[in-house]
């Protein structure tokens, strides 16, 4: 009779190891890395006791291999509830009236606010970069450089650089503009993941592109295009072809703009998640518009708008908000305040603490937008 129950015991350790592999592969990084190991003991009257440790996340290979292509949906998600994320009722407060009557200004510094106050050191560096940009279009590039100064991780860092340098090259300072390029050149060699070795590359050609360098900018999307493949996750390789894309219409590569959109379009198809294929079609659509594809832009800004109805109040509210910025970019004003109120409205039906920094920092880069839509203001 031992004999038998010590097997069983075996199986069901051996289906837990299992299902607990399954479940760590399909979160996606949706539970906290500092989860702490737990030893379960089952004790065998007569034979000994069978312990076995349950997975350790930071140290599985799953989840290390899902952080090669880590985006926007590491830090949004309705299902994350890990206490790094949630705000104190102070910060909860200062939101809720900054959306009763939202300017650009106070929803950015909600934004900023609320990114400062998440302690998961990953989360917080990615939605400073949001932060960034919304006060780039803010206007208030000092601001901006503030707080690319405070991103911890030097390869999140470069992103935000970048943002940076391509506003200082708007409002024709391009002195800085090549100081700040080629600082991010000097560090771009370290970056070992490949989602953000090859989004820096993007957005470097871009920056150069604004400089009027050119050759370097096309250097650039090749050593993009090189990466792309790398990268695990067929939304992400969607997003990041999109960028390509965009940085090859600044060189005016419009056939390999052309080419790059639709190679964008079959990772799409290759996306199931509503989320995920919906940033990512917001991506495309900005691309589109920026290449002239107005009325590709139409039918796929729409798709995108329809897919993130349909997902819930969290989610939601980042698609709808990222869609609102895109929308204002691209000169569809009318059509950014419509969505934007509903992104907003979606905010505000979430009832908890959790961190909203990044939709609050569309939100906020969407009004910068509509206040200013042509230009960036000057630096204050």
């Amino acid at each position: 009779m031992i004999k038998p129950l010590y097997l069983i015991c075996i199986i069901c350790s051996l289906w837990l190891l299992t299902t607990a592999e399954k479940t760590i592969a399909n979160t996606k990084l949706l539970i906290p890395y500092n989860t702490q190991s737990k030893i379960i003991s089952i004790l065998i009257p007569g034979v000994r006791a069978l312990r076995f440790q349950e997975l350790l996340i930071e140290k599985d290979k799953t989840i290390k291999r899902h952080l090669q292509s880590v985006n926007l949906k590491l830090i949004t998600s309705s299902r994350e509830h890990t206490q790094n994320l949630w705000l104190d009722e102070e910060l909860l407060e200062t939101r809720k009236s900054c959306l009763r009557s939202p300017t650009s200004s106070c929803v950015i510094e909600q934004a900023h606010a609320e990114a400062k106050a998440t302690t998961d050191i990953w989360r917080r560096d990615f939605s400073l970069i949001f932060v960034t940009e919304a006060q780039v279009k803010f206007g208030d590039i000092t601001a901006a450089t503030e707080t690319t100064e405070a991103i911890k991780n030097a390869s999140l860092r470069l992103p935000a650089l970048l943002i940076i340098a391509k506003a200082h090259a708007v409002v024709g300072n391009f002195q800085e503009a090549n100081k700040i390029t080629n600082e991010v050149a000097n560090n771009i060699e370290k970056i070992r993941m490949p989602y953000i070795r090859t989004w820096v590359f993007a957005l470097s050609a871009s920056a150069l592109t604004a400089t009027k360098n050119f050759k370097h900018a096309r250097m650039n999307i090749l050593e993009a295009l090189q990466t792309v493949g790398q990268i695990k996750e067929s939304s992400t390789r969607a997003e990041m072809h999109a960028l390509i894309a965009s940085a090859q219409a600044g060189v005016s590569n419009l056939s390999g703009a052309s080419e790059n959109i639709n190679r964008a379009f079959t990772e799409v198809d290759k996306t199931e998640d509503p989320f995920l294929s919906a940033l990512a079609l917001t991506f495309i659509a900005s691309t589109q518009s920026e290449v002239g594809q107005n009325k590709n832009y139409k039918r796929t800004i729409s798709t995108a708008l329809t897919k993130a109805l349909t997902l819930r109040t969290r989610p939601r509210a980042l698609v709808l908000a990222f869609i609102s910025s895109i929308q204002a970019e691209t000169g569809d004003i009318s059509a950014a305040k419509e969505t934007i109120e509903s992104a907003i409205v979606a905010v505000n039906m979430i009832p908890d603490a959790h961190s909203l920094a990044p939709a609050l920092a569309f939100i906020g880069k969407t009004l910068a937008q509509i206040d200013s839509p042509t230009h960036l203001r000057p630096s204050r």
